[in-house]
Formats: structure tokens, C-alpha cells, sequence
């Protein structure tokens, strides 16, 4: 899945933010930093960054007191992130690097919020993942994560949105996860206060979102 994933965004990265990108990212990216209960000055870590599009909302909110991490493991990808945050002027606040998100390249309880978006059905260990953002993570501060999530109230569903994901990312081994299994990765990697919100987007209806959130 890793190698998979890293060739599948190399491919897209060029015409990630025009294609990929829905309009109302900006919206619901406020969304993730309120809930991340990120302020001034922080530390955070954007999890499988892609073109670095969180990351550069993140920049608002920490101001050049702050720095922004962004790891992926797709190196297109950190090369479009790299020229867009030089244009913009914030190679100051945003460091770049490209990690697995099964070992992350940074100390224990460095990050006072990390967030991750629409990645974490390409990571193959789920589990891990948790408890990597978990030792990164100061204590008593949040990890919150937006991703598709596999509807539990309908089988026909499920199987549409299984088909759906699996065609939109070209791989059979990739799916979504459901809100269950959510509250599964991150009470299993030790996080509490967990909370689970799925909902749907006016760009795509066939599919449900699901944002979490997990304190440490």
C-alpha cells in the first residue's frame, strides 16, 4: 500500500490543488484547527501534507512565532508544497520532510496539535499510525483527523462507498474505515476523549466524511 500510495500522489501532485481540492477545503480546515484548539505561537505537525495546503492554513493560526511541520511520503507531492510555500514566504514557518507515518522523525511529545487530512485509508497499519501521533503529541493536547468513512448502517452503502474509494484511488487494498474502527486505532493507542463525526460534503454525496478527534 505504501508503495502504491507514494506512486499514486507522485503521479497526481502536479494537478493536486486544481483537480483534487474542493472549494470549501478552507471551511472545513478552520474546522479541524478549532477543533485542534491550536493558538499562537504552536507547534503542529500536518500529517501527510500533500501539496501543503493544511499546512499553509495552519500558518494563520500560529503566526511566525509558530512552525508547521508537513511530512508525506510522496516526494511530488513535497515538491509542489516546497514551491508553494515559496511563494507565499513561509519557508520560515513550514518545514518540510519526507517521512512514513509509521515513524515519524520527531521527538516524544514535541507537537501541541496534529492534524491529518483525507490520508489515513492509505495507511496499511492503522494501529501504528495512532500510536506514532500519540508519542509525538504533548500530553493533554489533540490529534484531530478528516478522512472518508465506511458507513455501518447500510450494506448497500458500504458496498458503494467500498467500490468508490477503490476506484478513485486505483487499489483493491485500500478502503475507508468506519467510525467504530476509528475509535478502535486511537483507544488501542492509549488517546481518550475520543469523538467521531461523519457527514457529507455538497461536492460528494455518494461517500460520508468522519472527523475525529482524540486527546492524548
Amino acid at each position: 500500500m505504501k508503495e502504491h500510495a507514494e506512486e499514486f500522489f507522485n503521479r497526481r501532485a502536479g494537478f493536486w490543488d486544481v483537480k483534487d481540492i474542493p472549494k470549501n477545503a478552507g471551511e472545513l480546515s478552520r474546522i479541524l484547527i478549532q477543533k485542534a484548539e491550536i493558538k499562537e505561537g504552536e507547534k503542529v505537525l500536518d500529517l501527510a501534507t500533500g501539496t501543503g495546503f493544511q499546512a499553509v492554513q495552519i500558518t494563520f493560526t500560529v503566526g511566525r512565532r509558530g512552525k508547521v511541520y508537513g511530512t508525506d511520503i510522496s516526494v511530488g507531492m513535497l515538491k509542489e508544497a516546497k514551491e508553494k510555500i515559496k511563494k507565499l514566504g513561509l519557508k520560515e514557518i513550514i518545514e518540510l520532510c519526507r517521512a512514513d507515518a509509521e515513524n515519524l522523525p520527531f521527538k516524544n511529545n514535541l507537537m501541541d496539535a496534529v492534524i491529518c487530512g483525507f490520508s489515513y485509508h492509505h495507511f496499511p497499519n492503522p494501529y501504528k499510525v495512532a500510536e506514532e501521533i500519540y508519542r509525538v503529541l504533548k500530553p493533554k493536547r489533540k490529534a484531530v483527523i478528516v478522512d472518508g468513512c465506511r458507513p455501518t448502517w447500510s450494506h448497500l452503502k458500504k458496498i458503494i462507498v467500498d467500490l468508490y474509494v477503490k476506484i478513485k484511488d486505483r487499489s483493491r487494498k485500500v478502503r475507508f474505515y468506519s467510525e467504530e474502527e476509528f475509535r478502535k486505532f486511537f483507544k488501542q493507542a492509549k488517546f481518550h476523549n475520543i469523538h467521531t463525526w461523519s457527514f457529507y460534503q455538497i461536492h460528494t454525496l455518494i461517500c460520508p466524511f468522519v472527523i475525529i478527534e482524540a486527546e492524548k
